[in-house]
């Protein structure tokens, strides 16, 4: 037992840390020389066109866009978007200058210098995001870049300015700022692996909330992991696997946490998640089975992924954020610690998603989702003290036990003294 605690004391330091490190992780600007180019110019390609290089460049079509201005929306009959951007004279005082582009939307990319192509993208998934730094030549400056970005969701541009600079800074900060998330799943998932290998030195009793929180942090961890910056911008050609941990990384965190809740109330709530659990579990595998199918058959199936991945999904977890919200507050009404524990994490969690979603709706969808994953590292140390609260119960009820059996065998030695 103290080696099970060592080891969840250790996950838990490791967790708070990884939550800590953006603190520092700032320091990876400082010294940053980057300029940003606040100023771009936007193209919208009609449906069949097979617009080559040059007719973008003389097009009379072009508009004014920029920080300054709101995200272009899709015109109908369009299917790819250019941006045209007019580089600054480079300072070439620096061996190698870059661009760096915090979030481009679009599946796939096309980077023109002049009339050059100068780096392209390609995704098998069906992912809208890219986070890239851009290497320039050294006679760049003052010339136009051109980015063609091929529509997924009839959403494509810059959702923020591309930034000049010294391209091994550039390449440095963006480390230094998505650096935190690897460590934060790297913490969950040693902490999970570690609960999972101390299943075997636990009791029969013990092991159905161990396991369940091993798992809803075994999931957390590949939430951020595959959630990344870093991870989507190193391994591009490794966007479909990304995509399928990430969904299925959401069921098991689901069903697992709702097991977990099971465990630690009482009563007819107890009945009611039971059931809940047994659905949610029926329709994960469903929907596991329509993903398999979804990845095997390259997409054909997207729009029965879609009615189950996203649409279902999200009935799922509003029903069962309502549901054990609900059952946690009046079993925590009613006295029950541990559920007034889980409330408290559900707040932690909820509150952090909740501005999230406020951000990613008043900014027009156009926000990345960035403090859920904050919540969800509290939420997951809220979860950990309950279930250390669960292991000293029983370890403090086995103590008194111990003692009253020791009362009851002195008592029934003196007892057959007397007789003797």
């Amino acid at each position: 037992m103290k080696t099970v605690q060592k080891c969840v004391i250790a996950s838990m330091i490791l967790v708070l840390l990884a939550a800590a490190f953006p603190a520092t992780a700032g320091l990876a600007d400082n010294g940053n020389s980057a300029v940003s180019i606040e100023e771009w110019e936007m193209l919208w390609e009609p449906a069949g066109s097979s617009w080559t290089i040059e007719d973008v460049r003389n097009s009379e079509e072009w508009f004014a866009a920029g920080t300054g201005h709101p995200f272009p929306a899709w015109p109908e009959g369009a299917t790819d978007g250019w941006v045209r951007i007019q580089i600054p004279n480079l300072n070439h005082t620096t061996p190698t200058s870059g661009l760096y582009f915090p979030m481009i939307y679009g599946k796939n990319l096309e980077f023109y210098l002049e009339d050059r192509l100068i780096y392209k993208t390609f995704r098998k998934a069906d992912t809208e995001r890219h986070h890239l730094v851009l290497s320039l030549d050294s006679d760049a400056g003052s010339k136009d870049l051109y980015i063609r970005m091929m529509g997924l969701f009839k959403r494509v541009g810059l959702a923020q300015a591309p930034q000049l600079g010294d391209f091994q800074e550039l390449n440095h900060g963006f480390l230094g700022k998505n650096i935190p998330d690897l460590i934060l799943a790297g913490g969950f998932f040693f902490l999970s692996i570690s609960m999972l290998v101390c299943l075997i030195f636990l009791r029969r009793a013990q092991r159905s909330l161990w396991l369940a929180l091993a798992l809803v942090i075994l999931s957390s961890g590949l939430f951020v992991f595959c959630h990344s910056r870093l991870m989507q911008m190193v391994y591009v050609e490794f966007g479909v696997i990304l995509l399928l941990l990430f969904d299925l990384a959401m069921l098991t965190f689901t069903v697992s946490l709702t097991f977990f809740v099971e465990q630690i109330i009482v009563g007819k709530m107890k009945k009611i998640v039971r059931i809940y659990r047994k659905v949610q579990f029926v329709y994960s595998c469903i929907c596991f089975l329509v993903l398999l199918i979804w990845h095997a058959t390259h997409g054909l199936i997207s729009d029965l992924y879609y009615f189950f991945s996203v649409t279902l999904m999200s009935v799922f977890l509003l029903t069962q954020m309502v549901l054990l919200l609900t059952a946690s507050v009046t079993q925590a009404v009613k006295g029950n610690k541990e559920a007034q524990l889980f409330a408290i994490g559900v707040v932690i969690f909820g509150s952090m998603s909740i501005t999230d979603l406020l951000f990613y709706i008043f900014q027009d969808r156009i926000y990345e989702f960035v403090l859920y994953k904050w919540g969800l590292a509290g939420f997951v140390v809220v979860l950990i003290v309950l279930l250390g609260r669960r292991l000293a119960n029983d370890h403090e009820r086995l103590y008194q036990y111990s003692k009253e059996l020791e009362m009851f065998n002195n008592q029934l030695q003196h007892l057959l003294l007397f007789r003797d």
